[in-house]
């Protein structure tokens, strides 16, 4: 059966005046075994307190995604149509803003196995005298707070689009995004949804990766030669982050991912027919004996969320194709001492120039 992925939220959820929403993409995005259901009421609120107040809870589609029979993960976004200069720095409209929309998030804890709340995005144009660009702002550092406790993920489009300065290209008015925005937006769902990790702008594992990093350890994967092998060290967290999608991606490749265990929806359903894990005990500093029986020769490297010891990167380095082997690493905070190991055995490894936390080396014969 299809996993049901129910999308609450206003006009940005909804789609105004556009046709390919972020719901429609992100179906696009997802396989067939996923459902995606746009429950979007335009101009609706989180909070029933206000001028312009429109409560979800009053609309039908409320009701419609509390009756779903199968209620596997629920994306909730809400909180543009509450920021209003009616309200700002209105004590008790952001005491009654903090209370309802806690009891909307504990209601869908409750109905739903999994929930992912989206922090609004900025207005394009600045205040223009109506304070919702600071309310926004204010929004995008309470809604974490008020998620804290209840195991949600958080994705932020604060963050996305721009925070202060707001990026013009993904907007088709001042508030709502156009066909572009809306494709970041499912994209960043696309990868939420294939992870296990709580949040996507904030604070993470140093081994989970971002989405600026999967976009461009995604390019790279795409420059490969075919039948190429691509090794992923310490991917359990990463698997269907990005391992998966470049298995389908490349399906004249193959892809290899080795762990101690591996987390997230992988564990549930088929993998692609190019990609193999392989649980292994790190412990060892050593890659598995399986890995001599790969061939041709392996490709490309990829370490996340381990530590490179000498004996693992020289045993990456004897695995490799002699004619240009690469190895690439990502670490949460940039280039540290963790790259010592490569740079020792001659990988000089430089910044990716999409993402300067990850580090691309490649292996050249004298």
């Amino acid at each position: 059966m299809a996993t049901q992925i129910v999308c609450i939220g206003d006009s940005i959820t909804f789609g105004l005046n556009i046709d390919n929403n972020y719901p429609l993409q992100l179906q696009e995005l997802l396989d067939s075994s996923h459902r995606v259901t746009n429950l979007g009421v335009s101009g609706c609120t989180a909070c029933s307190m206000g001028l312009f107040a429109q409560p979800y809870r009053d609309h039908p589609q409320w009701q419609e995604a509390l009756d779903c029979m199968t209620p596997d993960l629920c994306i909730f976004l809400l909180g543009t149509n509450d920021a209003h200069k009616e309200v700002y720095n209105d004590g008790d409209f952001l005491k009654a803003f903090k209370v309802e929309y806690r009891e909307i998030l504990n209601v869908l804890k409750i109905k739903y196995q999994r929930l992912i709340v989206m922090i609004p995005p900025p207005c394009l144009n600045g205040n223009d005298g109506d304070h919702r660009s600071d309310i926004l702002k204010q929004w995008s550092q309470l809604i974490p707070e008020l998620t804290d406790g209840l195991e949600i993920d958080v994705v932020s489009l604060f963050e996305l689009f721009g925070a202060d300065a707001p990026v013009e290209e993904y907007y088709m008015d001042n508030v709502h995004p156009n066909e572009k925005g809306y494709k970041m937006i499912a994209e960043a769902l696309r990868d939420t949804i294939m992870t296990t990790t709580t949040t996507i702008f904030e604070e993470r594992p140093s081994h989970v990766l971002t989405t600026k990093a999967r976009s461009a350890l995604l390019s790279i994967i795409s420059t490969l030669h075919s039948e190429a092998h691509v090794v992923d060290v310490g991917c359990g967290l990463n698997l269907s982050g990005y391992l998966e999608t470049a298995s389908r991606q490349r399906s004249d490749c193959n892809f290899v991912g080795i762990d101690v265990e591996f987390l997230g929806p992988s564990a549930t359903h088929q993998l692609s027919e190019n990609l193999q894990v392989i649980l292994h005990d790190h412990e060892k500093e050593c890659l598995p004996s399986t890995l001599k029986e790969i061939s041709p020769s392996v490709a490309m490297f990829t370490f996340f969320g381990v530590d490179l010891t000498a004996s693992l990167c020289q045993r990456a380095l004897e695995s490799l194709s002699e004619d240009g082997g690469m190895f690439v690493t990502w670490y949460r905070g940039g280039a540290s001492d963790h790259l010592a190991p490569l740079v020792a055995l001659g990988i000089s490894m430089e910044a990716h120039p999409e993402d300067k936390e990850l580090y691309v080396g490649r292996r050249t014969v004298a």
